[in-house]
C-alpha cells in the first residue's frame, strides 16, 4: 500500500474560507480608513507581523481579537466576518 492521501473536509474547508474572508475584511476596511498595517497594529495592540498574516489568511482570529481590530478600525465586528456574498 502506498501513502495515504489528506483530504480536507468540507468542515475544514469552510473554516479556511472564512479565515481568508476574515482577512480580506481587515484589509479592505484598513485601506478604506487609509491606514497601513504599522499604523493598525499600533491602534490594536497587536503586531504588523500579526496582521500581516491575518490579511493574508494564514491566521485564524478569534472572535475577542475580531472586536478589537473592529474597534481599532471603528467599525462594527459584523463589518469584519460579513461574505462578500452580503455586499
Amino acid at each position: 500500500m502506498g501513502p495515504k492521501k489528506l483530504r480536507a473536509s468540507k468542515s475544514t474547508a469552510r473554516r479556511c474560507l472564512g479565515r481568508v474572508e476574515y482577512g480580506r475584511n481587515v484589509e479592505r476596511v484598513r485601506q478604506e480608513k487609509g491606514l497601513t498595517q504599522e499604523q493598525l497594529a499600533e491602534l490594536s495592540g497587536f503586531s504588523q507581523q500579526y496582521i500581516s498574516g491575518l490579511e493574508q489568511g494564514r491566521r485564524n482570529p478569534t472572535i475577542v481579537s475580531l472586536y478589537e481590530l473592529a474597534t481599532a478600525l471603528g467599525v462594527s465586528h459584523m463589518e469584519l466576518v460579513r461574505s462578500a456574498e452580503d455586499e
